[in-house]
């Protein structure tokens, strides 16, 4: 700006040149602010809608600044921001050694495991500094976690624990199972991922409607037989209708096959294994089926559900 203003300074016979440095930084601001306004459109965390967003404001009103939200670390951010606190264990710039515990009791097919998890390492946290690193050279880790799976662990009195758990945790599924199946002593992978697959469906779901078409597979609820578009059939275990989070229909099939259906607020189908089914995220957020004497459900909307440890 400074060489053009001295060119304008020569040449033109208007003096307004005077002004270029002024209206440079103008524009520059304006530039600047443009940005800062995008950048905080898109900081707004996409995973909460308006009503999500309402129900966060509500459930910060509920709690304490010293209770703790468990989630997923795609959700730490978010969570700050809506909730005005930081107690999320990990979060999208710190997910280390805790990793592990989240996607541990996340994926446990025991509620009591996910309840002792939740009471026994909510107590341990301490600050911002992680669990499982600061309990590892005092703790056999890998027997405190079979010791959870059995022994009732009495929730903290001090402070309350909670875990949010949200729809779009299915599409991390894997990511999840990537931490969960590691070994603690040889740190490889002690087993071999779940199926879960995630089919948009071409029409919304109807009952009246015998074959549910996918992007991927066609499924008759006459039979239980669901065919890919390749052309392989398989008969299903049984086929679970979720709407607002729980069952509203199942049908079983065959109980000796591996595989089940579960069609998701009509839009969405789910194909699963016995092993993905059972896990403590796809029960109580799909089927909302949790123990009751364990945990508490304290928020609910389209999108995700909070629980409260008992």
């Amino acid at each position: 700006s400074f060489l053009l203003s001295q060119w304008l300074k020569q040449k033109s016979k208007w003096k307004i040149w005077h002004l270029l440095p002024l209206l440079s930084t103008i524009l520059a601001t304006a530039l600047m602010l443009v940005n800062i306004l995008r950048v905080n459109a898109s900081f707004f965390p996409t995973y909460f809608q308006h009503n999500d967003v309402k129900a966060l404001k509500k459930f910060s009103e509920q709690s304490r600044q010293k209770d703790l939200l468990v989630s997923w670390w795609d959700y730490g951010w978010p969570l700050w921001y809506y909730t005005g606190r930081n107690n999320t264990l990990i979060d999208n710039g710190r997910h280390g050694a805790d990793t592990y515990l989240v996607s541990k009791l996340l994926l446990s097919s025991s509620d009591t495991f996910a309840a002792n998890a939740l009471s026994y390492f909510g107590t341990a946290q301490k600050g911002n500094s992680e669990i499982l690193s600061n309990l590892a050279p005092h703790e056999n880790l890998p027997q405190l976690f079979k010791e959870l799976e059995h022994q009732s662990v009495t929730a903290p009195t001090n402070r309350n624990i909670y875990i949010m758990l949200h729809r779009d945790m299915l599409l991390t599924f894997k990511t999840l199972e990537n931490f969960a199946h590691i070994n603690l002593v040889s740190g490889q992978k002690n087993r071999e991922n779940s199926q879960l697959y995630i089919s948009d469906l071409l029409e919304v779901y109807s009952k009246k409607i015998p074959i549910i078409k996918g992007d991927t597979f066609n499924f008759d609820l006459r039979d239980g037989m669901i065919m890919g578009h390749d052309g392989a059939k398989i008969q299903v275990n049984s086929v679970i209708i979720s709407e607002n989070g729980k069952t509203v229909a199942n049908r079983r099939y065959n109980p000796r096959s591996s595989m089940s259906l579960i069609i998701y607020n009509k839009t969405k189908a789910i194909y699963l294994d016995n092993m993905a089914i059972n896990t403590f995220l796809i029960k109580a957020l799909l089927f909302d089926l949790y123990d009751k004497e364990r945990f508490e459900k304290v928020m609910q909307t389209e999108n995700f559900k909070i629980f409260k440890v008992r």
